[in-house]
């Protein structure tokens, strides 16, 4: 469509086509650079234990590679006598880290500053410990998942953020589309191309390839940047089970510490979720954190294996270690299943392995949608510049030739 007026009015959808590119321009000028930043942090934490362990690979490293020496409570006992804080989380050995991994902190929930033990799991040596919120990585979660604003709705800018990346993705598709009687040469670029007809390929290929990661990712931000909204929306629709206390809030109230009492029952625990969920790997333990508080363990099969994350959670008591409660995709309804995915689909864990290097892959995109708009962008008002002092050249001569 030419967009010339047509008996006296603007053609409306040339019209709407400017409106919508505009919209999309200004989108991606203002929140490039955070987007770019969340994206790239969402990467680095996606393969955090791989780049912890290639990092720091002596604290990784098994003395007897497969060989389950000392048991769960002597594990425990050992982090105990060097370190009398409460035990927050204990990652058994997996694939990714073939050591225990004992995490304690002070009172104050998980966002109390931790130290990681490792302990070698063939004689229940510790190896050594990290305090991973004063590192890189731990900064880069911060930063991902609330932008170091905690406090000041940074979740909450992020569902945000997520909102208007579904919005520039769904417009850039929408500015795409007339090019579908071209397709191949519309998400493709080639050699000799004039710089200014790459650019604009560049953008539009590295869009399509990842238009649906980048779906997903806006649309998992927005329901978890406004997790009580969306829990409201999807109860309308199905009904929920009561959310479980958040791990950021664990040992956050009154109550008497773990660490003034003896912390019975784990390897009890261990055995009776082994027993609920046979051939299941157990990715995460919380254990009790205040008296009366259940152990809470996370499991999964086999496609996800070396996830920190659980597709099962089970509920123990901590006196004998039973199962209190479970919950699994079996047992879960439609909307708990819908929340539940948000979180795996944010960071490919849904799909395995393969899932996380395409969510890694297509989360790196966003710096080249960036790049390549901003130097469009730069080179169409460089353009426009030229053209303007050509256009006031042109005048000025011509008013010279008329006053000879």
């Amino acid at each position: 469509m030419s967009g010339k007026p047509v008996n006296g009015k603007r053609e409306p959808r040339a019209a709407g086509r400017r409106l919508w590119a505009s919209l999309h321009r200004w989108i991606g000028l203002v929140m490039g650079v955070v987007l770019c930043a969340v994206c790239i942090s969402g990467v680095l934490i996606t393969w955090k234990r791989e780049i912890l362990r290639l990092t720091d690979p002596a604290l990784f490293a098994s003395s007897a590679p497969g060989v389950q020496g000392a048991p769960p409570d002597a594990v425990l006992a050992a982090v105990r006598l060097r370190d009398d804080r409460p035990v927050r989380a204990v990652a058994p050995p997996n694939e990714v880290w073939p050591v225990w991994v004992v995490s304690v902190s002070a009172q104050g929930g998980f966002s109390a500053p931790m130290t990681n033990y490792m302990v070698d799991p063939a004689d229940g040596r510790i190896l050594g410990s990290d305090v991973p919120r004063q590192g890189f990585l731990a900064f880069m979660g911060q930063f991902h998942h609330n932008l170091l604003l905690r406090d000041w709705w940074g979740k909450e800018i992020l569902g945000a953020i997520g909102v208007l990346t579904l919005f520039s993705a769904l417009s850039g598709l929408y500015l795409w589309w007339p090019l579908r009687k071209k397709f191949w040469r519309s998400v493709s670029w080639r050699r000799g191309t004039p710089k200014a007809r790459l650019l604009l390929d560049i953008h539009n290929s590295f869009g399509f390839w990842a238009m649906i990661p980048l779906v997903i990712f806006g649309f998992t931000a927005m329901t978890l940047g406004y997790r009580e909204a969306t829990r409201t929306v999807v109860g309308v629709f199905s009904p929920l089970a009561a959310p479980l206390p958040s791990m950021m809030r664990m040992g956050s109230g009154p109550g008497q510490r773990q660490a003034d009492q003896p912390l019975a029952a784990f390897s009890s625990a261990m055995a009776h979720a082994a027993q609920a969920f046979p051939g299941y790997e157990m990715t995460m333990i919380l254990p009790p954190v205040m008296a009366g508080d259940p152990y809470r363990i996370l499991m999964n099969p086999d496609f996800y294996r070396g996830s920190s994350r659980g597709r099962v959670t089970l509920l123990l008591a901590a006196d004998d270690g039973h199962v209190i409660e479970q919950r699994s995709p079996a047992t879960a309804s439609a909307g708990d299943l819908f929340l539940a995915e948000q979180v795996w689909l944010h960071y490919g864990l849904s799909f395995g392995t393969l899932g996380r290097v395409v969510a890694s892959l297509a989360g790196l995109v966003p710096v080249v949608l960036m790049v390549s708009g901003l130097w469009m962008w730069a080179r169409k008002a460089a353009l426009r510049r030229q053209k303007r002092r050509k256009n006031v050249g042109a005048a000025v001569g011509s008013g010279e030739v008329s006053r000879a």
